[in-house]
Order: structure tokens, then C-alpha cells, then sequence
């Protein structure tokens, strides 16, 4: 099965579609919501119904072939007919990775991935195939987390201490995703939680599907004493959080690992938790695939593609952007 890279991002060309373009094409799967992967609106969308009900609320219409995760649906044309199934990406509500199936060969794209339990998606599923594209945004050694109980613990304990002290907690973590996620552990752990407005919208949405968060309100400035606020991380500069005087502002990042995230996100503790894989997840990915050849995308790519090649394996980096966390 054929791979291209085009102006509009990874295409299919026997298929006929692209994976998450950033340009509009005709048809298209988009593997979650986050702008970067769902801002240029396919003429026609392969999707989850929950990226589906996401992409609607952020960017608009567009015609949607909904497809739960591990549901079949045929692809392609009568001359080269193709099978697409979704699984379960574990980066956030409704993502997923893409398995195409044709000829007898299986191509599988990862989309945003990650393997720890998340207390608010679906944990990954990785299958076998032929051709595994990964993305890499952690794809090197450095970025290793600490195990997710230990994550989740210094969440609570950064809020903890914070309230403890007579100040307010302010978390950074992006509005789909961290956010709700950092939301659900303050929450279940007891702590009062304010929620941005993008934060609460995109919590809504999370409930339609099921997701709970217990004792999270929308933000009132009024009424901040207490409890701990979430916001997206542009928000730390403006107003909603400089007015609070006495703050403890903590980054969810994965780039928390670098010296320099202090400075980058003008926070006084960090936590490095993240949507993405970790280098040793990535790797557990490879492995888990069994796949003869492996090209990486985003992040890392060159890096991560280098470091399996020299494992012996079918590895080449499709493109090397520049490495961003969403």
C-alpha cells in the first residue's frame, strides 16, 4: 500500500484519503479534535462519534461517516476496495488510530498517541500490521515520565499545598485533553475545581459521553477562594489569572522535563504530564505493531526513525516538523 505526503499531509492514494490534512481535501480521517489535526474540514470525515461531536462544536459541519472504535467500514472504490477500523488512541476523548486493510496487506497510522490509562478516554489499542506510521513527538531518550500514579499524586499535592498556603492553584493544561483530565483527578481527589470557559465547554462535551466531574464549576471570579482553577496555557498572562494576587501557577506538560519549561511557561511548579507517548511508549508501540516497516511523523521523527534503524529495523522519518505538544 502505497504512502505519499501531499501539500495537505499523509495520503493514501489507493484508498483515496487523507489522514488528518491541513488543507481541505475531499475525503478524509481525522484522528482527533485538536486543531492541528481537525482545522481543515474534509469534504467528507471518517471519525469517532466522539471526535465527530468535538470537530462539530470547534471548527463546523461537515458530511461524517461515523465510525466507533473497531467497527469496520469499507473504503476505497470497486477497482481497489479497501477496509478502514478505528481503535482507541488513548491521547484524548474519541481519538483513534487508523487501521487500512487491503490486498492482504495492513497499514496503521497512530494519530496523537499514548499508552498510560487515562481517566478520561479510552486506552490505546494498538494492532498488528504490515506498515506502522507513529507519531514522535517525545521520540527521544529524555523524555521518559514518571508513572502516571506518581503524576496524578503531584497534581493533588501542587493544589494541596497551594490552598493550604491561602492561595489559589492554577493549573495549565489545554482545553481538550489535560484539561479535563487534570480536572477529573483534582475533582475525584475532593478538591473544588473552577473550569475556563474552553475547559468546561470541551467538559461537556466529555460528559455527553459519559465522563463525570465531580465537584468542577464553571469559572466565577467571584468565587475562586478555595478551590483550584484550570485554564488553557495562553491564559497565563492575561487577566483572569494575573488578577488573582496570591497564585501557585503549575504547567501539565511533557515538555516539563526541559530546564528551560520554567521560563517557557511562567510557572512556578511542573508537572510532566502529557497526551503523548513517552520514548519508552513509543517504542512499546513499535513493538506491540510487529511491523516490517515503520515510517515516524511529527516531533521527533528524524531522531526516533534514526534510533530504530539502528535496531535493525525498516525505519525513515516522513517529515520533520517541528515538535509541538497539543
Amino acid at each position: 500500500m502505497r504512502l505519499e505526503t501531499t501539500p495537505a499531509g499523509l495520503f493514501l492514494p489507493e484508498v483515496g484519503l487523507h489522514v488528518d490534512p491541513v488543507l481541505p481535501v475531499e475525503a478524509a480521517i481525522v484522528t482527533h479534535g485538536h486543531g492541528d489535526h481537525a482545522r481543515a474540514l474534509p469534504g467528507r470525515m471518517y471519525a469517532t462519534p466522539e471526535t465527530a461531536a468535538i470537530v462539530r462544536a470547534r471548527f463546523g459541519e461537515t458530511a461524517t461517516v461515523v465510525l466507533p472504535y473497531g467497527e469496520p467500514v469499507d473504503v476505497g472504490s470497486p477497482r481497489s476496495p479497501a477496509r478502514l477500523t478505528l481503535f482507541s488512541a488513548g491521547h484524548v476523548l474519541g481519538s483513534a488510530g487508523a487501521l487500512v486493510e487491503q490486498g492482504g496487506e495492513r497499514l496503521f497510522v497512530t494519530g496523537d498517541v499514548k499508552l498510560r490509562p487515562s481517566l478520561t478516554c479510552a486506552t490505546a489499542e494498538i494492532p498488528e500490521c504490515d506498515t506502522l506510521v507513529v507519531e514522535s513527538t517525545f521520540g527521544l531518550r529524555v523524555f521518559r515520565f514518571p508513572e502516571t500514579r506518581l503524576l496524578r499524586e503531584a497534581i493533588v499535592a501542587e493544589a494541596r499545598a497551594a490552598l493550604g498556603e491561602g492561595a489559589t492553584p492554577v493549573f495549565l493544561a489545554y482545553a481538550l485533553g489535560k484539561g479535563p483530565e487534570v480536572a477529573r483527578i483534582l475533582g475525584g481527589a475532593g478538591i473544588p475545581v473552577s473550569l475556563h470557559g474552553a475547559i468546561e465547554k470541551m467538559s461537556s462535551l466529555y460528559r455527553a459521553f459519559g465522563v463525570t466531574f465531580p465537584n468542577a464549576v464553571p469559572y466565577d471570579s467571584s468565587a475562586l477562594e478555595g478551590r483550584a482553577l484550570v485554564v488553557p496555557p495562553p491564559c497565563r498572562s492575561q487577566p483572569m489569572v494575573t488578577k488573582i494576587r496570591n497564585r501557585r501557577v503549575v504547567a501539565v506538560t511533557g515538555w516539563a522535563l526541559l530546564d528551560a519549561a520554567y521560563d517557557r511557561y511562567g510557572a512556578q511548579g511542573l508537572v510532566p504530564m502529557s497526551d503523548h507517548a513517552d520514548f519508552d511508549e513509543l517504542v512499546a508501540i513499535v513493538e506491540k505493531s510487529r511491523a516490517r516497516r515503520v515510517r515516524t511523523v511529527h516531533g521527533f521523527a528524524d531522531a526516533f526513525a534514526r534510533i530504530l534503524a539502528r535496531r535493525g529495523m525498516d525505519a525513515e522519518a516522513l517529515e520533520a516538523a517541528a515538535p509541538e505538544e497539543a
